[in-house]
């Protein structure tokens, strides 16, 4: 498979033992389906629970735990899989939900957006057997050619099943004379920025030194 092309055989070993070892403590079959379609409804009410009841509802930054964004979700998604521009996999064990993963298809790419786990079953790394999972649906589209998981480059979620990087960069392309002054501060502003922060921060510093001489 694609992920063989960067994923050693150990691993992918590893991954196979740990979705095995995932269904017997279920007591059923480990089985991803995509319910863009079927099972819709209920799909989308088993990610805002699974979502909330992990580390982001302990942080309050789940959708439900902000008003409004839980119906964003769902319009959303209800938007996208009208059109068939939803990917909604659900890693299932039963009737036990265990990971979930959502992207929007626009033209030929794939952009990732909301995924969750239950934490409950986090030593058999649901989330990373579910990334593999993604991974088989995506290269059996056939009308995809490319995939962004919407991830900064240092996050660790999903690094090992998506091996490829392209780098990225910021463009400001002006349109007339007021534009070309706005550009050519872009630059500058960036400086500015960065100069500030390293002020402030020898200001920190000088001020844990006067403090543990006053000390």
């Amino acid at each position: 498979t694609y992920a063989r092309e960067w994923m050693s055989h150990r691993h992918l070993n590893n991954m196979a033992r740990r979705r095995r070892q995932l269904s017997k403590a279920l007591g059923a079959e480990v089985v991803t389906v995509q319910r863009a379609v079927d099972g819709f409804d209920k799909a989308v009410e088993q990610f805002l629970e699974l979502e909330s009841k992990g580390w982001k509802g302990r942080s309050r930054t789940a959708l439900s735990c902000r008003p409004g964004h839980d119906r964003f979700f769902r319009e959303m998604s209800r938007g996208f899989a009208e059109q068939g521009r939803l990917m909604f996999l659900s890693m299932e064990a039963g009737s036990q939900v265990v990971a979930q993963n959502t992207a929007l298809v626009a033209g030929e790419g794939l952009f990732g957006f909301k995924r969750a786990y239950d934490e409950e079953f986090s030593r058999w790394s649901p989330g990373s057997l579910l990334d593999l999972d993604v991974l088989d649906w995506f290269h059996r589209s056939t009308r995809l050619a490319w995939l962004d998981t919407c991830s900064a480059p240092e996050d660790g979620a999903g690094s090992r099943a998506f091996g490829d990087r392209r780098p990225l960069c910021t463009l400001a392309v002006p349109l007339s004379p007021l534009g070309n002054a706005a550009a050519a501060l872009v630059p500058a502003g960036a400086r500015a920025r960065g100069y500030a922060r390293g002020t402030r921060a020898a200001q920190l510093v000088r001020r844990r030194r006067l403090a543990r001489r006053k000390g």
